[in-house]
């Protein structure tokens, strides 16, 4: 009886998944492991871990805002000041970029 209602609940959570799948859009099919991501000022912020990058997609499109090799970026947040702060997985480090990257 147990397994059957487990089964039941996989069974009931995969057809809930896969029904909510047609509404996902996708603004990045080429981002490399992203990460972190964070809304601010209208914008999505977010790291690709794989190119070093810290990306910005505005709506439309996607940019890099800032890049930094060996860094292995893993997450970026906004500060009071307006600049960012970014987790650096690969170098051990938290650095700041400035507000224009």
């Amino acid at each position: 009886m147990t397994r059957q209602h487990l089964l039941g609940t996989v069974l009931a959570l995969a057809l809930t998944a896969s029904a909510h799948a047609a509404n996902v859009k996708v603004i990045n099919d080429d981002a490399w492991f992203a990460e972190g991501p964070i809304w601010y000022q209208d914008k999505l912020f977010y790291v690709e871990y794989g190119r070093g990058t810290v990306d910005v997609w505005d709506g439309k499109k996607n940019a890099i805002f800032w890049k930094m090799d060996g860094c292995g970026p893993s997450a970026v947040l906004p500060t009071a000041t307006g600049e960012f702060v970014v987790t650096c997985y690969d170098n051990n480090t938290i650095g700041r970029i400035s507000a224009d990257g």
